[in-house]
This record gives structure tokens, sequence and C-alpha cells, in this order.
């Protein structure tokens, strides 16, 4: 092993589940396949453990490193086709009605109010189908549609349809973005054809992150604040960007400074030398030295989760969680290999 990926471990991996995930896109995934290199990698790992003679095992280190390289290509092949798999949508174009869970609170549009849901099931004349897809539905604005929270239950009367690709090669593929979003399709919804059936009690994070971030939105609002004053300062503070003007957007993307209205890791690394700031007191006792890195990481992980929990604050969430505990354990901290670290589990798990 090069002295690169000594100091890189991480990098290995990073580029072996990105690798997977790849060549699932180009190859499909194909069972007969998939399951001869499962077995293959699984036998050079094991192989690697049977050689006694030193100078022997030593010949053959490469095939533990090799077969576990293997299996993460192989894992980020399967992962994507069981997220793939999750995602198929048998009723695309089909008028139906569903029952449905809303994700987040709904976003104002000028006609109409976008719903991002859970489709739970489709119910016919046959019988139920349950369902694991989401959908964004736009209900036409009125009083009722506004009221609706995270978690409020529904039953629409919808025809749930994937966007078509354009055709134009250059034009952005909004039917791609969907797919890889984890959208079957969308639908308007007049506001005779859906209901309100109840309100889900299950445990959600993120519906939970959801409700706290809107708890300190609705702050904002009694505290006075409201136009672009508002649109901004939900921006920055809580990743809340649908408040703000068309105008606004317009500006800063005109300027090339639309990243700084998204919450990212220069918020998070505020965030973190504040902290850093507010307990440096707790260095003076050898308990508070201890104490002080499980509470910088708690309020990181707390901020992330009322921000909504987005890639770019989870990314650099992990990463400053990396510095702080390479800190407690007496190791120093690599900055490219926190980057390929939190890059692997968010490619994982998303």
């Amino acid at each position: 092993m090069s002295d690169f990926t000594k100091r890189l471990p991480f990098f290995l991996l990073l580029v072996a589940l990105a690798s997977g995930i790849l060549l699932y896109h180009w190859l499909g995934f194909r069972e007969v396949l998939f399951g001869a290199l499962v077995c293959l990698g699984v036998v050079a790992i094991v192989l690697s453990f049977c050689f006694r003679r030193p100078e022997i095992s030593y010949r053959f280190r490469w095939l533990f490193g090799c077969g576990f390289l293997l299996l993460i290509v192989l894992l980020g092949c399967f992962v994507t086709h069981r997220n793939e798999t999750k995602q198929h949508f048998p009723f695309d174009g089909q008028q139906g009605v569903y029952r449905v869970e809303m994700l987040e609170n709904p976003i104002e549009k000028p006609r109409s109010m976008l719903c991002r849901v859970r489709l739970l099931q489709r119910i016919d004349s046959v019988g139920t189908v349950s369902l694991h897809n989401k959908a964004i539905l736009y209900l036409a604005k009125d009083s009722l549609a506004a009221q609706l929270v995270a978690g409020d239950v529904l039953l629409v009367s919808a025809t749930v349809t994937q966007p078509r690709p354009s055709g134009n090669p250059e034009a952005f593929d909004y039917s791609l973005y969907l797919r890889r979003q984890g959208f079957a399709g969308t639908s308007f919804v007049s506001a005779q054809r859906w209901q309100k059936v109840g309100h889900s009690e299950k445990f959600s994070i993120l519906a939970m992150a959801d409700k706290s971030r809107q708890y300190l939105l609705d702050i904002y609002t009694k505290l006075g604040i409201d136009g672009d004053e508002f649109g901004m300062l939900s921006a920055l503070t809580l990743g809340y960007k649908d408040a703000l003007a068309p105008e606004l957007r317009e500006s800063f993307s005109t300027t090339g400074a639309m990243h700084v209205l998204a919450v990212s890791g220069l918020h998070v690394g505020i965030i973190f030398v504040v902290f850093g700031f507010l307990f440096s007191f707790m260095d003076r006792w050898r308990l508070g030295k201890r104490l002080k890195p499980i509470v910088i990481i708690f309020l990181l992980w707390c901020y992330a989760f009322i921000t909504g929990l987005s890639p770019s604050v989870l990314r650099s969430s992990v990463m400053f969680s990396c510095m702080v505990l390479s800190g407690v354990f007496g190791r120093k901290s690599n900055t490219y290999n926190n980057i390929f670290l939190s890059a692997f589990f968010l490619l994982f798990f998303n």
C-alpha cells in the first residue's frame, strides 16, 4: 500500500463505492454476475487469513485489500439497485386515489401549494396497493391547503406523471432530477379532489427537523421580521430559501453569490468556531476537557438538525465531528481524509 493510501484510507473506499454506483448505471444489475463477484471477494478475504508462513502471507497480502475493495464496489452497486427498485412506480400517468403523507410543510407558489408527499397506498375497486414512492403534488391554493403541516395524511384523486425529457440535449433534465431525488412524479390536485384524513404519529427525524425549523421561523415572524429581511435571515441562519423573493434570488444569482444563501460548510465552520470560543472555559478542568468535545459535537448536530439535514450541512458536520474526535483520541486530523469520509457516508446513505 502506498504512503498516499495509508494516509488517506477513505480515498480508496470512496473511489470503490462511487465506481459501484457508476457501474450500476452503466451495466445495470445482473444477479448471477453480482453473486459470483461477491463469492470471489469473500474467497479472497478468507484466503488472506489461511497462509501460516509469514513470507507467503506477505507475498499475498494484496488478497485482503482487493477482496475488500471488490465488496465495497458491489455494495455501491447493490445500494443503487435497491434505491432504484424502491423508486419504481407502476402507475405512471394513471388516474387513481392515493393515500399520502406530507413529508414537510407546504411551500406557497403563485397559484398553488407545493407539497412533497410520500405515497402510502393506491386505492381502487379491486383493492389496496402499498407504495413506497415520493411525489410532488400541487394543491390548488386555498385556506385549507395553507394549514397543512408535515405528517398530515391525505386522500387525493390524482394522476401522478413522471415529467418527460424535453428532447433538447442542452436543457435541464427535470425528469432525471426527480428520479434521483426519489420522486415518482408530479400532479396538480384541485380543491375538490383531496381531503385530510388524519395525522401520522410515526416518528420521523426529517419531520421533527422540519417542525423545529418551522418553530424558529415562527419566532422570526413574531419578532416582526418580514419581507426580504425575513427571507434573507431564514436562508442565512436556517437554510430556508422558500421565503426568498424571485427578484432577490435573481440578484444573488446574477452576482454569483447565490451560494452565500445556502447553509453550507462556511456556516457550520462559523458555528464550530463560536461554540469552541463559548465553551473554552471548560478547558480549565480535567472533566471539562473531556466533556467539551461531546458538547460541541452535540450542538453541531443540533444545528444540522434544525437546518433540515441538507447534504452540505451533513458533510460539514461529519468533517468537524471527525476533527473533534481525532483530538479526543490524540490523533492528528487529516482534512482530506475527513472530506473522503463524509463523502463516503453521504454517497452510501443517499
